[in-house]
């Protein structure tokens, strides 16, 4: 499977093993960096609502069913 190059880069600087050179890391940019990554280029973290991208549901059904 190939994975498209701006993904590929975005996996590449979230798995770095140092959490210190992690993109997202402070010293890396911090969330920032992170949100400017190219792979999010098209979202609008301004409006972001995870709600209305269905997170709520999403994490609830992954949660212990002692914490629902």
């Amino acid at each position: 499977m190939e994975i498209e190059p701006t993904c590929r880069d975005l996996i590449d600087k979230l798995i770095v093993l140092d959490p210190l050179q992690r993109l997202g890391a402070e010293g890396t940019g911090g969330m920032s960096a992170l949100k400017a990554h190219p792979f999010f280029q098209s979202v609008d973290f301004a409006n972001w609502d995870m709600r209305k991208i269905g997170m709520r549901r999403a994490v609830r059904e992954t949660e212990p069913m002692w914490l629902r």
